[in-house]
């Protein structure tokens, strides 16, 4: 049986989003170089070697991930999860190490999960053997202004909302600018979206504004027209009150589209780059 290996916050956090703490990468990692990391992790943790363990992960997710310089396949990912699910668990992070080690099983369900590594009737072992969780669960993240978004090997938007995934940008060349590992209520890498809320709803301000504005127009000059009947004396009782009620529907038609613009206008202040 493995001894935890009491390693803090500095790992946790950098397996979130080690980029966004300032990290500079003096040169994109390839893929080799981290399948080397994670020789060395599954190594050490199967050796009981707590030190070497908790230096590889360390190396895995505050260097090697976050610095990558191209996209990850779905079979590397999974290795990667089951690692640091290894790692969460060490650490006492049960919810999240059981969430790794599906993660790893649903991105390459073949992959056999070594006896030396994981010795049967082992928590881990039982997490990753037992019910898969739903792979359809996913959300589509925002489109890129440019380049592509890549979860888990996959060149998709669609991001899973159950599991932890590897979230990287790619730019237009197909190389990866952003890579984390995200929990799933933890933020995308940042990136410049294209912003289709914000789109959407300036469109619903500009036409609930012109529109509301116009059919108040016409209100306030068949206002003006009915006023000037009545004290002219022209037309019946029956055709004013006709004319009245036609200007009043006019009248609240139009601050009605005039206040749909002026909440769409707001909205798109507020999504900002959505």
């Amino acid at each position: 049986m493995h001894r935890p290996v009491q390693i803090g916050i500095l790992v946790l956090a950098m397996c979130g989003s080690a980029t966004a703490s300032g990290f500079e990468c003096a040169e994109p990692v390839r893929s080799g170089e981290l399948l080397v990391g994670l020789d060395e992790a599954e190594t050490a943790y199967a050796e009981i070697d707590d030190d070497g363990f908790r230096d590889a992960v360390n190396e895995l997710a505050g260097v090697l991930l976050p610095c990558m310089g191209e996209p990850l396949s779905s079979v590397d990912s999974a290795r990667y999860h089951r690692v640091i699910g290894i790692h969460l668990y060490t650490v006492g992070d049960e919810a999240g190490a059981e969430l790794a080690m599906k993660a790893a099983r649903e991105l390459d369900p073949d992959a056999p999960l070594s006896e030396e590594l994981v010795p049967e009737g082992h928590q881990l072992r039982t997490w990753y053997d037992g019910e898969a969780l739903v792979a359809s669960a996913t959300r589509r993240a925002p489109e890129p202004r440019s380049g592509s978004l890549v979860f888990d090997g996959d060149n998709s938007r669609l991001r899973p909302v159950q599991r932890p995934t590897i979230a990287q940008v790619l730019d237009g060349a197909g190389f990866a600018v952003h890579t984390s590992y995200v929990s799933p209520r933890e933020p995308l890498p940042e990136y410049i979206a294209i912003p289709r809320k914000r789109n959407t709803l300036l469109v619903c301000a500009g036409v609930g504004g012109s529109l509301g504005l116009a059919t108040l127009t016409s209100s306030w000059m068949q206002r003006a027209s009915l006023t000037a009947d009545a004290e002219d004396g022209v037309g019946t009782e029956k055709e004013f009150d006709s004319r009245r009620a036609q200007l009043n529907a006019f009248a609240l038609t139009g601050g009605t589209l005039l206040s749909a613009g002026t909440a769409c206008g707001a909205g798109a202040l507020w999504v900002g780059q959505r």
